[in-house]
């Protein structure tokens, strides 16, 4: 079988019974018919007789009967009364002479429709009979009957039996519901009709004449009402001239002194607006000043020139950038002696310091200290230490006393004159690493060169104390 039924509610596999198998066209359309209340009953009846007249009598008559029907009409004469309802209400219209010419039946929107997917059913039956064979072109043909079904009701088919009783057993349920409220209903009914019974003539009468002293009373009513609408309109008629009179003044003042008025206003306005946007760009130029002038008042000049801290490994002091320090390049540590050398100039400036022994000269990465030594014959020998070098000499070599190492001495000694002179202004002044001419040290390191890591600490030392004597030589200048 090419076709296959499941239940439309469990789906499971419905087995059809013979019955559906062997059903002929005039079953098929009654089937459909039911699926369809909404056709015609004239349509379906003329439509079910058309049907049959295209059948096989063998289809729905028995042997005997037919036997029967032949023997009586051997020569199967058309009958002279038809079973047909169109027939015969053609023949009732025909008496008539007033709806001779304008007899017609009224049919519903979708009749159309149906019939022609009756027509095509049926044409597709009869199509399918000679193609697929009997079962096949049945089962086809139920499928599309079960799909009617379904279109035309409440309930999907084919349904099994199982479930085809649970739908009766509901609807039975709902027709109790119904006839239970349709009980109710009448019951109700009867009440109110036995109540309308039970009133009397005698009681008919006050209800009648209180009612009419009512109407009466209603009717006083309304006129005095309607004499007061009269009188509000009247009013109304009257409010409305005055305000149309106010409306003209105020058009005439609108168009003339008002808009001079809302000009000047307009004018005013807009100075007013262009005034004060000027007055807020002047506040916030002059915050913008005062917050510079702020900025300005809390700088340190000095501290901005000379750049004194350490590096990022904490290793190496460092003056503007410049480190110095044992493995540094010869380069970066002459640029950082040559920053010394200009700030201790500046200190010496700044304090009104006069060196004994020693003048400074500052010329950048080649600076030197000229060493003064008074002679005898009190003559004034100058020599000159550069405060400069490069791998001229060995650094491996300790306790190599060369020139270098000398004009680093000086330096500690011009270092040591600047803090002198600072504790004869503040006798508690103390710097953070003491200086000690003896060993050449400052707190506890080697200022020597040779002296490899201790002179990593020691230069880094002396900025520490150049920084804080900074500081201090900043915040006490007017002294």
């Amino acid at each position: 079988m090419s076709e296959t039924f499941y239940c439309q509610r469990c789906n499971n596999r419905l087995r059809l019974h013979e019955s559906l198998l062997s059903l002929n066209t005039v079953q098929v359309n009654l089937l459909r018919d039911k699926g369809n209340p909404q056709l015609n009953h004239y349509t379906r009846h003329s439509q079910v007789l058309d049907d049959a007249d295209d059948l096989d009598p063998t289809q729905f008559i028995s042997s005997e009967k037919l036997q029967f029907y032949n023997k009586l009409s051997p020569n199967k004469t058309v009958p002279v009364i038809e079973r047909n309802e169109s027939a015969s209400h053609d023949k009732l219209t025909s008496v008539s002479t007033s709806l001779t010419s304008n007899s017609f039946v009224m049919l519903s929107e979708n009749s159309d429709n149906e019939h022609n997917e009756d027509d095509e059913l049926s044409s597709n039956h009869h199509e399918e009979d000679h193609a697929d064979g009997p079962i096949s072109s049945r089962l086809r043909l139920l499928a599309k009957v079960f799909e009617l079904l379904s279109t035309s009701t409440e309930v999907d088919h084919p349904l099994c039996q199982e479930c085809s009783a649970l739908v009766i057993e509901n609807y039975k349920h709902k027709f109790d519901q119904n006839q239970k409220e349709k009980e109710y209903y009448l019951s109700f009914l009867k009440k109110l009709r036995d109540q309308g019974e039970l009133v009397e003539g005698a009681d008919i009468d006050p209800k009648l004449a209180q009612a009419i002293e009512e109407y009466s009373k209603l009717e006083a009513q309304e006129s005095t009402k309607i004499a007061e609408l009269q009188q509000l309109e009247h009013t109304k008629t009257k409010l409305d001239e005055q305000l149309r009179q106010l409306q003209k003044e105020f058009d005439a003042l609108q168009s003339g002194e008002l808009n001079e008025i809302l000009a000047t206003r307009n004018g005013l306005s807009l100075e007013l607006n262009a005034s004060t946007a000027r007055l807020g760009q002047a506040k916030a130029q002059y915050q913008h000043h005062l917050d510079h002038l702020d900025r300005l008042r809390k700088l340190n000049i000095y501290s901005q020139f000379f750049d004194i801290s350490c590096d990022a490994s904490n290793q190496f002091g460092t003056i503007n950038g410049f480190r110095l320090g044992y493995r540094v390049p010869w380069s970066e540590i002459n640029t950082a002696l040559g920053q010394v050398m200009l700030l201790m100039v500046f200190l010496v400036k700044r304090l009104k310091l006069h060196l004994r022994g020693y003048k400074l000269v500052p010329m950048g990465s080649q600076s030197q200290i000229i060493k003064l030594v008074d002679e005898e014959d009190q003559t004034v020998r100058k020599s000159t230490l550069n405060l400069y070098s490069s791998n001229e000499f060995s650094l491996g070599k300790l306790f190599n006393f060369n020139k270098f190492d000398v004009s680093m001495i000086a330096l500690l000694e011009v270092l040591e004159q600047i803090h002198q002179t600072l504790k004869k202004l503040d006798p508690e002044l103390e710097l953070p690493y003491s200086i000690s001419h003896r060993r050449d040290t400052i707190g506890g390191k080697s200022i020597r060169v040779t002296s490899n890591s201790e002179w990593t600490d020691g230069c880094k030392f002396m900025l520490t104390n150049l920084s804080w004597i900074l500081r201090y030589t900043s915040a006490h200048t007017s002294q």
